[in-house]
Formats: structure tokens, C-alpha cells, sequence
């Protein structure tokens, strides 16, 4: 009979790499301290979407300044690696301009809504899969049944071709 570890998946938990995205709150740092504790190999990722300037090193904006840190701070304290993503120009391109010309036309954009289709979870994907071998995502978003079909909703048709990887946590 296989055994499965406690994510569903039939290895020894360390034998399995797990990614979680760390946007440095408690949930996410929270999920994986979990997954370090159950004795996963953890990689965290945090993304970073804004330049650095005076106003978003300390800000509180998603994905800037002191999240960042908060997110690195906590990957140390529990000796995992972490990752930075730098998609700053992406950003700015896919969410931030996008933003404004609707604006401009008069529409109502939800610019978290573009970023989750255009930088968050695909990107978050793609650079999953450019490891060797195949890995698991941890966030606390996934444990949402109703996010998930959210989130499924949103990605584009080329993201959910990936869909081989499994939601978990």
C-alpha cells in the first residue's frame, strides 16, 4: 500500500519540496513554519512588484517594502531558503498601466484581479516549473475552496495547461 505524506503526496515529507509564497504575514509564515516543523524541504517566495522609493520602502502596499523584509525575516528564523522575485517592470506594465488606461476609458479596473492573471499566480507557476523535477505550492489562499475556483477562474488558458500541480495546504 502507498503511503502518503500529510500533503497528500506519495513521498517522505523530506523528500518533497514544497514552495510556499510568503508575502510576509502570519498566514503564509504560518504555512511554512507548518511545513518545515512536518520535516518538508521549503523554499519561501515573496514577489516584489514596486521600485524602491522613499514612499514604498516602509509602505504597507502588497508586495513592497516592509513585507518583503518581514518575509525574509521570518524565512532566517525558520532556516529556509528564500527567493525574491523581481517583477517590478512586469508589474508596472501589466497592472499598473492597464490600470490607468481603463481608468481613462472610464471602466472600473480591479487591478488585483489583473495582477493575480498576469504576475502572482502565473508567474508564481511558471518559475515552479523551471525547476528540474516537479514541486508543490503552499499558500494559505489555496485553503479557500471558493479562492481556489477564483483563482482557477482568472488564469489564462497557458496556466492551467500547468494544472498538473496540485493546490495544497
Amino acid at each position: 500500500m502507498i503511503k502518503f505524506n500529510s500533503i497528500g503526496i506519495a513521498k517522505e515529507p523530506k523528500n518533497t519540496l514544497v514552495v510556499v509564497a510568503m508575502s510576509g504575514g502570519v498566514d503564509s509564515s504560518t504555512v511554512a513554519a507548518m511545513m518545515k516543523k512536518e520535516g518538508y524541504k521549503v523554499i519561501g517566495i515573496t514577489l516584489k512588484l514596486y521600485n524602491d522609493t522613499k514612499e514604498t520602502k516602509n509602505s504597507k502596499q502588497c508586495c513592497a517594502g516592509q513585507d518583503i523584509m518581514d518575509a525574509k525575516r521570518v524565512a532566517d528564523k525558520l532556516k529556509i531558503e528564500h527567493k525574491i522575485l523581481y517583477y517590478q517592470d512586469k508589474f508596472k506594465k501589466g497592472v499598473i498601466d492597464n490600470f490607468i488606461d481603463s481608468y481613462l476609458k472610464g471602466e472600473t479596473p480591479i487591478p488585483c484581479v489583473t495582477c493575480n492573471q498576469t504576475v502572482k499566480f502565473t508567474d508564481l507557476f511558471y518559475f515552479l516549473f523551471s525547476f528540474s523535477d516537479r514541486r508543490y505550492v503552499c499558500s494559505p489562499a489555496f485553503v479557500i475552496k471558493l479562492f481556489v475556483d477564483f483563482v482557477l477562474f482568472v488564469l489564462d488558458k497557458r496556466s492551467i495547461v500547468y494544472r498538473r500541480l496540485r493546490y495544497i495546504c
